[in-house]
């Protein structure tokens, strides 16, 4: 561990971010969550999860459509 790294933790586990790398991990954090948030909106109108998580093409492009009009 090095100064400004920060230690994330919660039930499941903890991880290390590097400083260097804290900007990009938030991004992926965020997209992640609302990729998720998606596929529990299809699972629970329905939608069989496989090929919802992870999302196959056909689904990667609904997500992207959605995420597009959602923004």
């Amino acid at each position: 561990m090095f100064p400004n790294d920060v230690v994330v933790a919660d039930g499941d586990g903890a991880v290390l971010i590097p400083a260097a790398l804290l900007d990009e991990v938030v991004a992926a954090s965020v997209e992640q969550e609302r990729l998720e948030a998606w596929i529990m909106e299809e699972v629970n109108a329905g939608a069989a999860l496989p090929g919802l998580y992870p999302p196959n093409e056909e689904n990667r492009k609904r997500y992207e459509a959605w995420a597009g009009k959602a923004g």
